[in-house]
Parts: structure tokens; sequence; C-alpha cells
């Protein structure tokens, strides 16, 4: 993405191989430590059985390095074989219940019986335990050989003590507990070192002198049992926790442990050099080794000490710079992460191009547009990948944006006729040079869309509010006009050129009427009487009064779906459609041809919705008329269902036809769009959602109705000339008449004639109380009394108004005095109210 994240980088602070190698602290681990002290047992007890060995096959060559050195005896064999057993048996921690009593066992014998080979030689105790082992020893000059030095029964009860210590640590004082068992082991340790000093430079004195000596295998065996006690006590213990841990003054101490022995070699040199004619040459030697051994153990330390603390500072400093660098690290990667994960969240196409327009980097939105990977974007130019074209774009803002250095904007449309919003964002360095573009791309094909669709739907809305708001005074003048123009042709029956007069009133009137009618229907402002219908029988129904309208010059074919589509549709409004469309089409073909309508059952998926931008999935019921016409081009089909708009000479249409349509369509909850080619063809494509209602029977034709009679009718209108026509018309038929303004002087009407009015012909909207309100209070003086509901407002404010809901008689204006006579006297005469 932005930047290459492939690379591993450098952890700030990794040391140098020679500095691995010098402060290794490999050491460290339990298990190496556990390892050592094992080894030393092993060690220790190998010397005990050789010892053991050698006496019991006379064969003393093996109890001892050299002819010149006593024995091991027997007595100190077996004193090394009970401890190291009870130190082997601590070294494989955890200890079971057995192992320590098998441990603490083997350490009290050992120590009961050093204890009388020490007082027996001190003349405490009278019994000379070791007669068990060797009963007649024999002389290595003026020493009994066979027989434990006092020093060897010391060190015996040093080591004795130093386990007993550390089997007996309780968890509260194990720490200090195993000290002071380290610090006897290394008393052990230094006694023993001291011994092999002594053998060294044949100084008698040091490894026992007149007494009985300590055998130079009995030193080697207490160096490695005193190391094996050190390193059995772990890590965290003094003195293995000086040169076992990853401080510098450890790793110090262990770098510098070799050159006590480089210190020592050196001091026996300059010995050899200087004192070699010295009287006791060999005990002052001893004595030098040993004196250079503490000279160079504390000169070593007190160095690794006071170097390791300044190192220590300065790694501290060095660790603390390197952690805060490894937490800024860590802070990059999350936030160059976090970038890029938002990035990568921009549905949009972004990408950075270089002066040459190399995308230099590219998110997943810019990918996943291509259908291609991000790396197989990364190198290529916009042109290349987006235009299908070898050189850059006429208008292209990444060029513009290079040359004037501002942030540039313009819309283009792609090869695939898809629209984009192109912006481009310059990237200057610091001296305000443009060095690369950022390029923000955005698919507005839909939006374009939506913002069409949403202008249109605003244009109808705005013409379905104008004509609903003029539609009642407009249909209260077209019912004067109407009801008036026929009560003049009934007078003027006589008179041919007067009743030509009324009746191009009549017919004039008759087309305003149509017109609002045709315009309530396109802003769906029209009542709808929707019940199932099956679409094919429907057509089937229309198909020789189609046949009448088309001519002979065009052929009509029906290709009707095999199965019933029932939808719950307004049959009179669909067969309104189906009409208007089948006119368009006729004069869409002057010279003649084909006209097809099929219907078929479609399933309307989200490909159908992305491609038109509306629609609930789901089966619908589709209608398709088809004709061969001169069809229409992408201009004027986006125009086809706006009000008003034809493509017809002047005064042979409306063009209110499809835009009507389009409304019923709409009020219906389905949809309706067309496909044309110039010169070839137009189609109109419905979809109704199916249902699984069944179609209602057809009732009889209705019996002939007489419209005369003599009840008293209440007739409340607050238009003048609509109450005057209703109340001639009324009187004419016979009918007595009491004329109100408004819903307050119907009630004050009614209560003084509530003993004469038969009937109720109501305004729906009227001052004071409507027409609704009207009815209620007089159905409280006199509750079956009939009344019917007339009203010019739009299908929207009746419904509000609860009149069709509630089943009250209702017919809409603008009315014919037929149909007025008519639906009264089908209510008087019914048995309901």
């Amino acid at each position: 993405m932005l930047y290459n994240t492939s690379e591993t980088l450098p952890v700030a602070g990794e040391p140098s191989g020679e500095w691995r190698m010098f402060m290794s602290d490999d050491i460290h681990s339990e298990s190496t430590i556990k390892k050592l002290s094992l080894l030393c047992i092993a060690v220790t007890v190998g010397f005990s059985l050789l010892a053991i060995a050698g006496w019991m096959t006379n064969f003393l060559i093996i109890t001892r390095i050299s002819n010149k050195y006593i024995p091991m005896a027997p007595s100190t064999a077996m004193s090394f074989i009970l401890l190291s057993s009870a130190l082997f048996f601590h070294a494989r921690l955890p200890l079971s219940n057995f192992g320590k009593i098998i441990s603490r066992i083997n350490v009290f014998l050992s120590l009961l019986m050093n204890s009388i080979i020490a007082g027996n030689f001190f003349g405490l105790t009278g019994f000379d335990i070791e007669n068990l082992f060797v009963p007649e020893p024999e002389r290595f000059g003026e020493v009994l050989i066979g027989r434990m030095s006092p020093i060897t029964a010391s060190l015996f009860l040093l080591s004795g003590l130093a386990l007993l210590l550390m089997l007996f640590a309780s968890s509260k004082n194990r720490e200090r507990v195993r000290n002071l068992s380290g610090e006897l082991a290394v008393a052990v340790v230094l006694i023993g070192f001291i011994v092999l000093i002594g053998y060294l430079y044949g100084s008698p004195l040091l490894y026992g002198g007149k007494v009985i000596p300590v055998a130079l295998t009995t030193g080697i065996a207490f160096v490695f049992f005193g190391l094996g006690i050190i390193f059995s006590q772990g890590s965290a213990c003094w003195p293995t926790k000086l040169f076992i841990g990853s401080s510098v003054y450890s790793r110090m101490m262990r770098a510098f442990l070799p050159f006590v022995l480089v210190i020592i070699m050196l001091g026996h040199l300059l010995e050899n050099i200087f004192l070699s004619r010295v009287t006791s040459h060999t005990l002052l030697s001893s004595l030098v080794a040993i004196l250079s051994l503490i000279i160079a153990s504390f000169l070593i330390s007190k160095i690794s000490r006071v170097i390791g603390r300044e190192i220590d500072i300065a790694e501290t400093r060095r660790r603390e710079a390197e952690e805060v660098l490894i937490e800024s690290e860590k802070k990059y990667r999350r936030l160059f992460q976090e970038f890029n994960t938002l990035l990568d969240a921009i549905p949009d196409t972004l990408v950075l191009q270089n002066p040459d327009l190399k995308i230099i980097w590219a998110n997943r939105g810019a990918a996943e547009g291509l259908g291609i990977e991000v790396s197989d974007i990364e190198g290529k130019h916009c042109y290349e990948l987006w235009h299908k074209r070898s050189i850059p774009c006429a208008k292209c803002p990444v060029l513009m944006s290079f040359q004037t250095g501002n942030i540039e904007n313009l819309e283009n449309v792609s090869p695939d006729g898809r629209k984009w919003d192109l912006r481009a964002f310059p990237v200057k360095d610091e001296k305000g040079k443009v060095v690369n573009i950022l390029e923000i791309a955005r698919d507005i094909t839909e939006h374009r869309k939506l913002e069409n669709q949403l202008r249109q739907a605003q244009k109808m809305e705005a013409i379905g509010n104008l004509t609903g708001g003029i539609a009642h005074d407009f249909n209260n003048i077209l019912t004067a006009i109407i009801g008036y123009s026929e009560i003049l042709a009934s007078k003027t029956r006589g008179d041919e050129q007067l009743s030509n007069y009324v009746e191009q009133i009549f017919k004039s009137s008759k087309r305003a009427a149509d017109l609002i009618q045709s315009l309530l229907a396109f802003s769906r402002k029209q009542l709808t009487d929707s019940r199932p219908l099956n679409i094919n029988d429907s057509v089937k129904g229309m198909e020789k009064f189609l046949r009448r309208v088309i001519g002979e010059d065009i052929e009509l074919n029906l290709t009707l779906a095999d199965k019933n589509l029932i939808v719950m549709a307004d049959s009179g409004q669909m067969e309104q459609v189906l009409m208007n469309l089948v006119t368009n089409a006729r004069d869409a073909m002057p010279k003649g041809g084909v006209l097809t309508i099929s219907t078929n059952i479609k399933e309307l998926d989200e490909k159908f919705k992305k491609t038109y931008g509306y629609g609930n999935t789901g089966r619908y019921a589709s209608i398709s008329v088809t004709d061969t016409g001169v069809g229409m081009d992408r201009e004027t089909i986006g125009k086809v269902f706006e009000p008003f708009f034809t493509t017809k000479e002047v005064g042979k249409g409306t063009g209110l036809g499809l835009s009507m349509a389009y409304g019923i369509i709409k009020k219906h909850n389905g949809y309706i769009n067309c496909y044309s080619e110039p010169g070839k063809e137009t189609r109109f494509s419905i979809y109704l959602p199916l249902t699984e209602s069944k179609v209602e029977k057809t009732e009889a034709a209705e019996k002939t109705v007489s419209v005369f009679g003599k009840e008293t009718v209440l007739v409340a209108e607050d238009d003048s000339g609509v109450r005057g026509f209703v109340k001639s018309i009324l009187e004419e038929y016979g009918y007595k008449v009491i004329e109100a303004v408004d819903g307050n002087d119907a009630i004050k009407k009614f209560i003084e004639n509530k003993d004469k009015i038969d009937f109720l012909v109501l305004d729906v909207v009227m001052p004071n109380k409507n027409g609704k309100e009207a009815y209620e209070e007089i159905r409280k003086i006199k509750s079956d009394i009939k009344a019917l509901f007339t009203s010019g407002y739009t299908a929207d404010i009746i419904y509000n108004k609860g009149f069709v809901e509630e089943g009250f008689n209702f017919i809409s204006k603008p009315v014919l005095p037929t149909e007025l006579l008519k639906k009264l006297r089908e209510i008087l005469d019914s048995g309901t109210v």
C-alpha cells in the first residue's frame, strides 16, 4: 500500500556477536545448572567408588593418583557416597516423601560417623569405627593409611551441615538458609582447593602436616562435592548468583574467571625467578599461590563490580532508549495499519500518481473496482486501466493539478458508460513543488440516476399538489356547468341550433372533467377500488375494443401467460392504462405495423434494482406493450412520463396519457419503464406484485332504477352554484329540497324540519362543521337517517377524513345529474342506512 512492510526493521540496541559471546547469559538456564550439579556429584561418587574398589581388591593404585600420595580412606569414600546420594535426591527436585527420608537418613549417618572419627582422633571416644573397614592399617612413611584425616572429618561435618540446611529449609526462610548453606559449601571448596595447592607445590602443611594428611583424591572430591552443593541451590542463591544471571556484573565475573588461573601461574613464575634460593621454598610458594588466588579474586570482584555498575547504568539507559524506540515503532506500525485500514475501508478509488502519471499505490477500493489485485495496479498508468487509452485523457484533472498546483475537480464518463467524479489533490514538498497527486475517483452513476429520479418525483409531486389544490374548486365549477347544461338540453330539445350549442358546452365540460381526472391519476390522488384481478382476463376482455381502436392496418398479437396472474388492482384504472399505451402505440405506427401485448411472471431481483435504481424483490405480473413504430431516442425516453410532454402535433394530444399510466401503476405499488430504439421499436413494461387472493365473481347486471321521488332532501353545500344545481335537478324530478350553506346550518335546518326530512346530501368539506360531523350530530336526533356525501377534493383528503373506510355512501364531483339521481334513489330504496 503506502509503504513496503515486507522488510523487517532492525531491533534497536541489538548487541554485536563479540559482545554476545563476552556477555553471554546462556548459562542462566536452571536445567544447565542442575546438570552441572549432577556432574559434580558423579565425579565425587566416581572417586569414592574407585577408592572402595581399590581397598576391596587391595589394588591401591586406583585409590590415588600417584604412589607418592596416600590413598583415600574407605570411611572417606563411604561418607562421600552417603552425602552424594542425599545431594542427588535433592538435585532431582521435587523430592518425594521417600526421597526426603532417604536423604535425611544418609546425612545423619554421615554426620554420626564423622563425629565418631573426629572424637576418636582427639581422644573423646574409645570406639574406632574405622576398624570396621581397615582392621590392620599399614603405614605410608610415618602416616597410617586407611584412616580418615581430622581435616577430612571436619570438611564432612561442614558438608553435612550444609545439606541439612538445604533439606530442612522452610518456605519462609528458604533463601536465607540456602545462602548460608552456600557459604558453607564455598568453605568446603576453598579448603579442598588449598589441599590441591599443597599437593601442587609440595607443601604438606597445607594438606595435613604431621597429622594424617588429606588424600589428593579426597581434596579433588571435596572441590567437586562443594560445587555440587552450590549448583544444586539454583541461580538465585549465593554464590551462584554472582556468576549466573543477566546482569553485567555476573557476566563480567564469568568472563574474568579464567584470569584467576593466569594470575596464579604468573605468581608461580615470579616465585621461581625470585624465591628459588629461599629456605622453605615449597611452603612459601604455596602461600604465594594462595595469596595470589585471594588477591586475584578480590581484584576481579572489585573491578567487575565497579565496571559492571557503570555498564549497568549505561545498559539501563540503553534499554530505556530501546524501549522508547520499540514503543515508538509499535505506535508507528499501529498508526500505519490503521491508516491503511482506513484507506481500504473507503469504497472510492484512491490512487497516488507521480509526474509520469504512474500509480505509486492504490487502495483496495481501486482494485475491487477493476477486479484485480492492488499489486497489479501499482506501476501502471491510470488512463490504461480505467479509460483503455494509450495516452492521457484530454481533460485530465491530475495533469491539470500538476500544472496549476491546485485541487482540480472533473466529471468523466468511462468507456462502460459509468459516470465518475474525479478529484485531484496535489502533494507538495517543503519547497512547495508538486511531487505527486492523490486522485480520488467516485462512481456517481447511481447517484446521478437517483438525482434524476428525485428531480422527476419532485416535478410530479409539484404538479400533483397543484392539481389537488385546484381540483375541489374546479370540480365544483364543472358540476354546476355540466348539471345546468343537462337541464338546459332538456329544455331546448325543439330548437336544433340551441341544442347543438348546449351539446358543445356539455362536451367541453366533460373534457375538462376528464383532464382533471387524468391529472389526479398521475398524482396518485384518485380514489382506487382495488380488488383481486386476473391480468389475462382483463387483456382478453379488451381485445375487441382495442382492435377497433388501432384500426385494420395494425396487427394485434396477444401472448398471454399460461398461468393466472392475480394482482390487487382497480380494473377500470388498469383498462385505462392499457388503453393509453395502445393509443400511443397506434399513433407511433402511422403506416401500420405490429402491436404485441404479452403477459408473464417476472422475478425482480437485485440486478433489476441495480439497473433501474428502484424496485422491491419478489414475484410480479409483467405486462409488455411493444410496437414496431418510429421509436424514441434516449432524451425523449427520459421525458415520456412527464405531464403535458408529447411528441404529437398541436391539438392531437394532451401529454397526459403516459403520465396518468405512470401515476396509476405507482399507486398500485408497481413499476413501469420504457425501452426504445429509434426506427425499430418501443416497449413499455409494467410490473405489478402478484397476490394469492382469488378473483371475485362478477355480479349480475343491475336492474333499471326509477330516478323520480317525492321525499324531502336536505342539501348542505357551501358552493352556491353546486347547491343551486342540485336543488334544481332534484325538484325537477319530484323531490322537495331544503338548502343549508354549511355544517352548522345543516344541523339547524334538520332540527327545524326533522319530521319532514327523509334524506341528506352533504358536502364532505364545509366551513364550521364538515359533512361527517354534521351527519353524526343529525344521527343523534334521527338514527336511521340516510345520507349521500359528495366532494370535489382529492382522494388523500377523503381518506384522511375517514369516509371511504367507514363505508359511507360517496360520489365524486363533477357528477352528472343522472348519476346523482340514480345514486340517491338506490340509497333511499335500500334497507340499510
